[in-house]
């Protein structure tokens, strides 16, 4: 079983964030930090280390480089092809007036032309934003992956909770059991105590499983044989959103409404291909009319991502210093029921309730922390789609 230490320095300089990601917005108040340790078999290794492993070793990661290099490729030998049918339609030109009938040749190259222009028009996103289109990918990858470490503290607490719970139902199964004896409850009233720790075994089991699954995950992304130390910096500051230039900056950042303003141009550009019927010219009309109502809903979907982040990040913050207000109070009850334990003016069983209460909030204290940091995390970078 794994030890949980945590080092907690409230108030003190500012920890900034894991990732050395560009942030936007400015930070208005500091709200807390503290550092997290999980403990394992190896050396202690701090988030921003692991997040190097990840980059250096995750195939996910590391495909999506390739698979944009892929794209990039594509729509160079499309470029190539183009520039020779273009001078294949020259030479075909040239031998008009000849005696030579080309007129077949001519349309069939001006066909593929056209095909291939079309190709390029829409590819041409990926060939001048490849850049910027890898570093929101593999942005999303590594939140996706910090939400895993995250995960790993979050089972820990829950760990101690069901510690501390089944600790406490023991204590209560054993005072019931002598009030059972002497006949001031029934059985049933016993039974019901012992049921509660048939579950809470199963809760235990559960949340040993998850642990074993998160480790082998970070392990396997990371390319790590033992169960590292892992060192999180925690930090929560406050910000002050403003709803308007978010929802312009996610605009800017989203390249799906864009993708379709380069499909339109492609489209624009073909319908004007000879060998085209009618019918197939309605329908890329449809089409085209089809993808600015996707525009619209698209940019309508992220209007309300960036309201609703903005609204869950405040009210998280608030539910944040609630709670931290609420186990501060906790960790004092919890100390000072410690020392009425040892004057004997207090069960154990009346010490472990106390217990189970500190870490029930604590649970909830590290959920909003984690929750908090988030989506922070994915409003000042312009993660749209992305949820903690």
């Amino acid at each position: 079983m794994k030890n949980i230490k945590k080092i907690v320095s409230i108030y003190i300089i500012m920890i900034l964030f894991a990732l050395t990601i560009p942030v936007n917005v400015l930070a208005q108040s500091i709200i807390s930090n503290e550092e997290y340790i999980i403990s394992g078999d190896g050396n202690l290794i701090t988030l921003e280390q692991l997040l190097r492993l990840y980059r250096d070793s995750s195939e996910d990661y590391n495909n999506v480089s390739i698979s944009y290099e892929i794209e990039t490729l594509n729509y160079d030998i499309a470029k190539e092809t183009l520039n020779k049918l273009n001078q294949q339609y020259k030479e075909l030109t040239a031998l008009e007036g000849t005696g030579i009938d080309v007129s077949s040749s001519k349309a069939q190259i001006k066909s593929s032309i056209a095909e291939i222009n079309l190709e390029l028009d829409t590819k041409e996103l990926y060939k001048r934003n490849e850049l910027e289109l890898i570093s929101i990918d593999k942005q999303k990858l590594e939140v996706n992956f910090m939400k895993q470490v995250y995960a790993l503290l979050i089972n820990l607490e829950q760990k101690e909770l069901l510690k501390s719970n089944k600790s406490y139902l023991n204590l209560l199964y054993k005072t019931e059991e002598i009030k059972y004896k002497k006949g001031y409850i029934t059985l049933s009233d016993l039974e019901e105590i012992k049921a509660k720790l048939r579950k809470l075994d199963a809760d235990i089991l559960a949340n040993s499983n998850e642990y074993e699954s998160l480790r082998d995950f970070i392990n396997q992304e990371t390319n790590q044989t033992k169960d590292n130390t892992i060192g999180i910096k925690l930090s929560v500051t406050k910000e002050n959103y403003n709803e308007a230039d978010k929802i312009r900056f996610f605009d800017a950042k989203v390249y799906d409404t864009e993708l379709l303003n380069y499909t339109n141009k492609a489209l624009y550009n073909y319908i004007d291909n000879e060998s085209l019927t009618e019918l197939q010219k309605k329908k890329i009309l449809l089409q085209i009319s089809s993808n600015n109502l996707k525009k619209s809903q698209i940019q309508t979907n992220i209007k309300t991502f960036v309201k609703k982040g903005i609204k869950e990040y405040n009210s998280i913050i608030e539910y944040f210093e609630a709670s931290k207000l609420t186990l501060d109070n906790k960790n004092k009850k919890y100390k000072e029921s410690q020392a009425k334990y040892k004057k004997g003016l207090i069960t154990q069983l009346e010490l472990s309730e106390v217990l189970l209460e500190k870490q029930s909030v604590q649970l909830e204290y590290y959920q909003y922390y984690y929750k908090a940091i988030m989506w922070k995390y994915i409003l000042d970078n312009g993660l749209y789609g992305i949820y903690p």
